[in-house]
């Protein structure tokens, strides 16, 4: 009967195999890492930064770099990055800006990135702003 705990290689806890990704090229068929672990790693793999870390840069700059909020959103802090560089997965100390919340890392996503196309939008909203406010006034 094959067994069904398994130890990770990262913490060293036993667990039971539902803890672990499927590997379809290992023996159990099953990754090294628990998924915990695994949870952990990826970020510091993509972005040279674990979760902590992100917390620790996003307090040290003052919260979002873009917005000032210290809510980074419900995925965590976001490290904005240019995708020339290393493309939208990964990025090195060449490409990264900053630590951003996710609505922020979410908006310049949506505008690709294009510096004239936001600035095009924050002049829409301000000129919605001016014709709401002189009707507001007119009453």
């Amino acid at each position: 009967m094959k067994s069904q705990i398994k130890r990770c290689i990262a913490c060293h806890q036993v667990k039971v195999l539902g803890d672990f990704n499927r590997h379809p090229t290992s023996v159990d068929g099953r990754q090294g890492q628990c998924r915990a672990c695994e949870s952990e790693a990826a970020p510091r793999r993509r972005h040279g930064m674990t979760r902590m870390e992100k917390a620790q840069a996003a307090l040290a700059q003052g919260g979002c770099l873009t917005c000032g909020t210290n809510d980074p959103g419900p995925k965590g802090w976001v490290v904005d990055h240019d995708h020339l560089c290393c493309g939208p997965v990964k990025s090195c100390a060449r490409c990264r800006r900053g630590i951003l919340c996710g609505r922020c890392n979410t908006a310049l996503g949506m505008a690709q990135d294009d510096p004239e196309l936001l600035r095009r939008l924050a002049d829409y909203l301000d000129r919605h702003r001016r014709l709401t406010a002189d009707h507001s006034t007119d009453r």
